[in-house]
């Protein structure tokens, strides 16, 4: 296969697919070592609809567990319109319900997104001087049964107490 060196400037789509037994673990060390060497970054998804594109036959929530473990930055997305993109948590907490960590999965959907496209200096994580769009959970926003309680969005509660 051809060195992948040249995309590292490039973000990288990764759609979710298993192999044979044989050729998974070839293929996920190879596709694992030319990713970390290329330094690139990898978005995954979508993964929560059923395998519209033959590239996603055998599609997995465990792929970007899988890939962060592997110490790649990894975006979760829904490939908006889709999955409507308010999904994102839920498709990152069927990522960790696969195994993959749970602040990593959270990463997976704020920072990296936005290192990803180059605006982590505005939004992507709470920080003086950046943007500063809150949502307010009564529990863990990646689990379903979690309600927001309040949203601030530029500075301004419009919703909640």
């Amino acid at each position: 296969m051809k060195d992948i060196q040249d995309i590292k400037k490039y973000l990288l789509t990764v759609h979710p697919v298993r192999r044979t037994s044989g050729q998974k673990a070839e293929c996920r060390q190879w596709i694992l070592r030319e990713l970390k060497r290329a330094g690139c970054p990898v978005a995954v998804g979508p993964t929560l609809t059923h395998a519209s594109k033959y590239e996603l036959v055998n599609k997995t929530f465990a792929t970007p567990g899988i890939l962060a473990q592997a110490g790649l930055q990894v975006s979760i997305i829904t490939d908006h319109s889709v999955i409507p993109q308010h999904y994102l948590p839920l498709c990152a907490g069927l990522a960790v319900k696969a195994g993959m960590d749970p602040f990593a999965a959270l990463q997976a959907i704020t920072i990296n997104p936005a290192r990803h496209l180059g605006v982590a200096d505005r939004v992507g994580s709470l920080e003086v001087g950046k943007d500063g769009d809150v949502v307010i959970a009564n529990g863990d926003p990646m689990v379903s049964d979690s309600q927001v309680e309040a949203v601030v969005v530029n500075g301004r509660l419009v919703t909640g107490k």
